[in-house]
């Protein structure tokens, strides 16, 4: 606190170590001497060579001229909404300058619903009232979400938005992240065998895991984390990122868990520098202090967990997923076919396509979808012919089906054109009303098969009823030329 010779308080801060996790020998630098001493937002790492600038301009000088963003919007409680601005937004209705704002912060907002600037926020197009402000802590608001339904995407809206120093956002859009729930988030992408060569003079790979949100609404990933396998004591070893504080992912979008042995910003990680990505994806990725995530070359069980320890996904990766044509499996990842089937289908995955090796934030090089076709009951094989080459277009068969009841459990083969016996896809699986099995075009010990013409045979019995079909559809597995 700064007083002066009558002993008013002309400034004062209360700083936080966590503010910029800030390394011994760099100082807290203000960015804006006429912005507010209490924003974090107004202060940086000092970037001077010598850590520090007394006596001179901060090397952060920066004057505020930005209109306030959103950072993070998530359902706080069953009938509430909390938003967390990227610095104080000023609801007061009161005009304010530097010289007096710190005073002023004890005060809270009386007037709710009259808020300064025709500010208002808008919960999928409706008004929502303010619950929550306080000057103190003036990131932060709490919204009524009463009425609003989880499940379905939710958008906030906020119009003519303010900070302390004048500065105006027009509109604000941004999702609001819903409690995460098993199964929503996934395992997509793994990279467990990272290339590094001091004198290739090309940045070295990583490892790191990829997850994929298969929802079509943004989620919360506050508390999240990676760890092992429980041993008998049900303990287990975690790998937690730096801060997962305010973060999330967006609808079918994606987020990454990365190793540095140092806290860094995201665009100087390895994996940042080696697959070329920008600084907008930083929000979506977790770097852990560590030299590597520890994912074993001969694979392991890794699970995702929420705050409370709530398994989220499991995989159990083998490098036997990779494609059997590639000699050298070194800095290619491990990719997942689609997400919204089985984990551990060993099927559901093979290896990275493209030149880099890896596909990280980006939807996966291999990525098929199914294609069913009305709502006819029956078998239908998609794409005909297919050619499991490698190349990331059209490597695997997708067996579709659609039944009128669901009490089906699926026996599956695959025999070629003389009758024998190459692949078992499915003894005894859960069909459901409808579905897809995946082929990749290798016979059951591994072995690629010869191009023709294959026969795909799918019972489906009902023991309940003692209702039984069966469907032969032909399947012709090509080559690219």
């Amino acid at each position: 606190m700064i007083r002066n010779s009558s002993g008013t308080a002309i400034d004062s801060l209360t700083y936080q170590s966590s503010w910029y996790n800030n390394p011994a020998g760099i100082s807290l630098e203000r960015k804006d001497p006429a912005a507010l001493s209490i924003d974090k937002a107004n202060w940086a790492l000092s970037t001077d060579e010598r850590g520090s600038t007394p006596a001179e301009e901060n090397s952060e000088f920066e004057p505020d001229v930005t209109p306030p963003g959103i950072i993070f919007a998530n359902i706080f409680h069953p009938d509430s909404l909390e938003v967390v601005f990227s610095e104080f937004i000023d609801l007061t209705n009161e005009s304010t300058n530097s010289s007096n704002s710190n005073g002023m912060m004890a005060n809270r907002l009386d007037q709710r619903n009259e808020l300064p600037n025709n500010t208002r926020f808008l919960v999928n197009g409706s008004v929502s009232d303010l619950l929550e402000y306080d000057p103190a802590a003036g990131n932060r608001v709490v919204l009524s979400a009463a009425g609003i339904s989880l499940g379905e995407p939710i958008t906030l809206n906020v119009e003519n938005l303010g900070d302390f120093q004048g500065n105006i956002s027009s509109e604000i859009e941004q999702p609001v992240a819903q409690p995460l729930q098993p199964a929503d988030i996934v395992f997509n992408e793994i990279m467990y065998n990272p290339l590094a060569d001091d004198r290739d003079g090309i940045p070295d790979q990583s490892d790191y895991i990829e997850i994929y949100n298969r929802r079509p609404y943004a989620l919360s990933l506050e508390g999240i984390f990676l760890h092992d396998e429980p041993n008998e004591n049900g303990q287990i070893v975690r790998i937690d990122p730096i801060t997962s504080s305010q973060r999330w992912i967006p609808a079918n979008g994606y987020a990454l868990f990365y190793p540095e042995p140092s806290a860094r910003p995201f665009t100087e990680s390895r994996t940042a520098q080696f697959f070329e990505l920008s600084e907008d994806f930083a929000p979506f990725a977790f770097q852990s202090i560590r030299t590597t995530l520890s994912l074993p070359n001969t694979g392991r069980r890794v699970y995702l967990a929420d705050s409370t320890r709530t398994v989220i996904d499991m995989v159990d990766y083998s490098p036997d997923w990779h494609n059997p044509n590639l000699v050298d499996t070194r800095g290619i990842a491990l990719e997942r076919i689609n997400p919204d089937f089985e984990t551990n289908d060993a099927s559901n995955w093979s290896s990275n396509t493209t030149i880099q090796g890896g596909s990280p934030g980006r939807q996966n090089s291999i990525y098929q979808e199914p294609q069913f076709v009305g709502s006819d009951t029956g078998v239908f094989l998609d794409p005909n012919p297919f050619s499991p080459d490698g190349d990331g277009f059209e490597d695997n068969l997708f067996i579709n089906y659609n039944f009128d009841e669901p009490d089906y459990l699926l026996r599956v083969r695959i025999y070629d054109r003389y009758g024998r016996l190459v692949r078992t896809l499915a003894e005894g699986t859960a069909a459901g009303f409808q579905g897809s099995l995946i082929w990749d075009g290798l016979t059951d010990d591994g072995q690629r098969n010869r191009i023709g013409i294959y026969i795909v045979f799918v019972e489906a019995y009902n023991s309940s009823n003692g209702r039984n079909r069966a469907f032969r559809e032909t399947a012709v597995l090509a080559r690219q030329f």
